[in-house]
């Protein structure tokens, strides 16, 4: 009949890939085996017997090239976490966090390469803190590296708010939510400001869709890693509000505040990121110390998104200076690297001996 014949010509083709990959002098070049194993992955999610087959002969023929094309990743995959959350400041305990799921989902591939039976295991995770404190950041940078581990097929990241599960009318959201859940079934899944899904109105849409993430949740643990991320007592209501939610979390990251060193280093690096030469002079670095020193008495400090907005505003007025001439462009203006520094001004020079 006609599965047969589709399943046959599968068979034909993916036999066709496999020997061109194999036979070839360029199979022993790094790289070439990390294809082995995701085409072993692929033939996993095959149920038909050609494919059983054609499986069988893999591992029978290639078991090496197997072994290699993991020990590849593996050791890619380490060397890549390491840069994972390059311009960020961040402590150990994340590198740590994002190691761990790592590596639980490293054992889940090597069970799939064997068809193993196994229990899954959850890796969903929640990060919560004060504003300003690179929630979200550094829940994009840990949900895309999930997402784009070599041993996960077809995944895929995605990040959402609550404007994009829940609807306004009948049934809306319940296709809203499967369909946002199938898109991210193999990756991961981000919902920034999760704690919203309880605030503000269409409470019952919410607590639909909130319920379709909590089965979600369960049911596709090990194969989905669902990330909340949010500000600490709300997101520990919105945990309360459905029974058996947080036990679905296994992982935490709790983000505490900037201290004065970190938040000077996030200002380096928005400043270097944002000037390509036009930074900072020592009088807005000093002014900075004060200005952080009277912020932090508020509040509602936003820390890094303080920082941030600081920094903006400065640069905005040393560019608007620069340009109406109210700043000498010899302050600016200082070659390509190499070049020898200018020499002071004589307004600078009677500065410096003022400061003597």
């Amino acid at each position: 009949d006609d599965s047969e014949d589709k399943s046959e010509a599968r068979y034909r083709h993916t036999q066709d890939i496999l020997s061109e990959l194999l036979d070839s002098p360029e199979m022993v070049e790094p790289g070439k085996y990390v294809n082995v194993v995701k085409l072993v992955l692929t033939l996993n999610d095959w149920t038909d017997p050609l494919s059983h087959k054609l499986l069988v002969q893999l591992w029978t023929k290639y078991r090496n090239a197997i072994e290699k094309g993991l020990d590849e990743m593996r050791d890619q995959v380490f060397k890549d976490s390491q840069e994972a959350f390059a311009g960020l400041v961040v402590d150990g305990a994340i590198h740590a966090r994002l190691h761990r799921i790592i590596a639980a989902d490293f054992e889940r591939a090597v069970h799939l390469l064997n068809q193993d039976d196994f229990e899954e295991r959850s890796s969903n995770l929640i990060i919560k803190g004060a504003p300003g404190l690179g929630k979200t950041e550094i829940a994009r940078r840990i949900g895309q590296f999930i997402a784009d581990l070599p041993w996960r097929t077809d995944a895929e990241f995605v990040e959402v708010r609550r404007a994009d599960l829940v609807a306004e009318y009948v049934g809306h959201t319940e296709s809203k939510t499967n369909e946002v859940i199938f898109r991210a079934s193999q990756g991961a899944l981000f919902i920034d400001e999760a704690h919203e899904m309880i605030d503000g109105g269409s409470a019952s849409f919410a607590k639909q869709a909130l319920e379709a993430i909590g089965v979600a949740a369960e049911n596709r643990r090990g194969e989905m890693v669902i990330i909340f991320a949010g500000y600490p007592d709300k997101l520990q209501d919105l945990l309360d509000s459905q029974p058996g939610l947080a036990s679905r979390f296994p992982h935490v990251i709790s983000l505490e505040g900037y201290t004065d060193d970190q938040l000077k280093a996030i200002r380096d690096f928005l400043v270097e990121s944002r000037t390509e030469g036009f930074g900072l002079t020592d009088d807005d670095l000093n002014e900075f110390d004060e200005h952080l020193r009277l912020a932090r008495s508020d509040p509602n400090f936003g820390q890094a998104r303080w920082v941030r907005s600081w920094v903006e505003s400065r640069l905005d007025t040393n560019r608007s200076q620069l340009f109406s001439g109210a700043e000498p462009l010899g302050k600016y203006l200082v070659g390509p690297p190499g070049t020898s520094p200018a020499p002071p001004t004589p307004k600078e020079r009677k500065s410096r001996q003022r400061r003597r």
